[in-house]
């Protein structure tokens, strides 16, 4: 009885016990704006566990705002902070910060750093809708 005691509270600070806490998600996106030659498709894949993660993201033009324009990509690799672990209120919430690269109109590559936020809505069971904003600054004109 007295090593159950002990080994009760160890068991329910193992490590094993965070996995609960994690969230795994994969998606597909849409998204357009001013910058961009045209709407474009993508998928992202992330990681979270305690609150912080890492996902990664990558989407082509779907259909070039111009005829005969090339198709466009465009890649990020994002850090991502769940802002409900410092307050309930804030539940869904998450900012992220994120380097990317993505395709010039000349045709070459270009880095950008970036910063957002999303929100996560739990529909039903796994199933959830994200929206995200981001700003983006590219390291050189032209991205």
């Amino acid at each position: 009885m007295r090593h159950t005691a002990v080994l009760l509270p160890a068991l329910l600070l193992l490590p094993a016990a965070l996995a609960a806490q994690g969230r795994t998600s994969v998606s597909a996106f849409t998204s357009t704006g001013a910058g961009l030659t045209a709407a474009r498709v993508g998928g992202t894949i992330g990681k979270e566990r305690d609150g912080l993660g890492i996902r990664v993201g990558a989407a082509v033009d779907a259909v070039p705002r111009e005829a005969g324009a090339p198709s466009r990509w465009m890649a990020d690799l994002d850090g991502t902070g769940h802002l409900g672990r410092l307050s309930p209120a804030l539940e869904g919430w998450r900012v992220l910060v994120g380097l990317g690269a993505q395709q010039t109109e000349t045709g070459g590559g270009a880095l950008s750093t970036s910063i957002g936020g999303l929100y996560s809505w739990q529909v039903a069971g796994p199933l959830a809708l994200e929206g995200e904003a981001r700003y983006r600054t590219p390291f050189a004109e032209g991205a």
